[in-house]
């Protein structure tokens, strides 16, 4: 399998800003963490625009489980 990209430093920033609440609602986005509310985010129709794991979670069973539902 390989590596998925980099993340550049402005999409990070962008989501970063999505930390605070002002941002989320001018740009009617925001994150979820965990792979309990990533799977049903995945299993709900929503279109998801990323989802960004450490190493060490790639290769736990739950993230097979929502590669298989991206």
């Amino acid at each position: 399998m390989t590596p998925p990209p980099r993340l550049s430093r402005a999409r990070f920033s962008s989501y970063l800003k999505l930390t605070q609440k002002k941002h989320r609602r001018e740009e009617r986005r925001f994150i979820i963490e965990g792979s309990h509310l990533a799977e049903e985010a995945l299993r709900s129709g929503w279109s998801v625009e990323a989802m960004l794991v450490t190493e060490a979670f790639s290769s736990h069973p739950a993230a097979e489980r929502l590669r298989t539902l991206a």
